[in-house]
Formats: C-alpha cells, sequence, structure tokens
C-alpha cells in the first residue's frame, strides 16, 4: 500500500472502459465494493456512489454525460481497502 492508501495493484481489481469515456463508462470489477467516489482533475470530489449493500462483482455503469472534459480519478472501497483508477473524459 502507498503512502495514499491508494491499493498499487489496481489492474486486476478495477478496469474502466471505454477510455476515453464519452456519456457512459462501464467499470468491470473483480470483486464487489461499498463506496465509489469520482475526483476531477484537481482532487474535487464530483460524485460517491454507495450502494443500499455491497455491490456484487462484475460490471458497474457510470453516468458521465454531465462531466466536463478532462481526466478523472475513480476510486472504489473493498474491504477498507481502496483501488483507483484514471478515465478521461472527451
Amino acid at each position: 500500500m502507498s503512502v495514499t492508501g491508494i491499493e498499487s495493484s489496481v489492474d486486476s481489481m478495477i478496469k474502466a472502459f471505454p477510455n476515453p469515456v464519452g456519456n457512459e463508462l462501464q467499470l468491470e470489477m473483480a470483486g464487489g465494493f461499498s463506496v465509489l467516489r469520482v475526483f476531477d482533475s484537481q482532487g474535487r470530489l464530483v460524485t460517491t456512489v454507495e450502494p443500499a449493500s455491497a455491490q456484487a462483482a462484475g460490471t458497474f455503469s457510470l453516468d458521465f454525460s454531465g462531466y466536463s472534459k478532462g481526466l478523472y480519478l475513480i476510486t472504489i472501497t473493498v474491504d477498507s481497502k481502496n483501488y483507483s483508477t484514471k478515465v478521461i473524459k472527451n
């Protein structure tokens, strides 16, 4: 784990596509998540998704249609560990 508390083994846990994204982002996760957060390139929290119960493994859709163009960091929390990936909004 890094100083930021974000796991470095991201590729096996979360994949985002298409990247760059247009209106809808698909997140493919090896495990479920309890919290999903989207941050903009300035580090500001844009969106938080907290399912009523932990989201199961599989594919999760995220609406990006209202987001401005730019770089975003998506962080998911799984069993008190944070994993992240970067996406570009066109």
